[in-house]
């Protein structure tokens, strides 16, 4: 009975054994792959710093044709001030799908205000609705201003009488 137990364990110990020997081979192949992508990345690199006559210690990585940028500098990592996105179908829709996709997205008060408008094109577009919207804010601040110049929304009170700040 203690012999068939021990049997058993030594079976238990051998196949945790090859289990851990298996998951290390695993990990070691990933580790192995994870190196050779950061390996290129850091070709990829350094082949844009030398194209572009390097930019000083630290490294910038920008890609044209509308693909992601990317600027690393003195450890610090920084997003591009205008990033072109890159959206493969959109070139492939005609203008007045792009102004109806565009406008479709739109708050409904400033999209009837630009159906309105008929723009011609996708700039044009844009720019009605950044009016519009600017309009609308400006109307909103308004009359903001303007109630509270009146007093508010709701009734009034007079004000409490103070007490008098002199003894007599």
């Amino acid at each position: 009975m203690a012999d068939q137990r021990l049997d058993r364990l030594e079976k238990e110990v051998g196949s945790l054994s090859t289990g851990q020997q298996e998951l290390q081979k695993g990990q070691e192949k990933m580790m192995k792959q994870m190196e050779d992508m950061l390996a290129t990345i850091g070709t990829r690199l350094t082949k844009s710093k030398d194209s572009k006559g390097g930019e000083g210690e630290g490294e910038s990585f920008n890609r044209d044709k509308g693909k992601s940028s990317f600027r690393h500098e003195l450890g610090h990592s920084t997003a591009p001030k205008l990033a072109k996105l890159d959206f493969p179908r959109a070139g492939k829709l005609s203008e007045a799908q792009q102004i109806g996709g565009f406008v479709s997205g739109l708050r409904e008060n400033i999209r009837t205000s630009v159906q309105a408008s008929r723009p011609t094109s996708l700039t044009a577009a844009v720019g009605l609705a950044r009016l519009f919207e600017a309009y609308q804010r400006s109307q909103r601040h308004l009359t903001i201003t303007d109630t509270k110049k009146i007093g508010g929304v709701g009734p009034s009170f007079p004000p409490l009488p103070s007490p008098s700040l002199t003894r007599a």
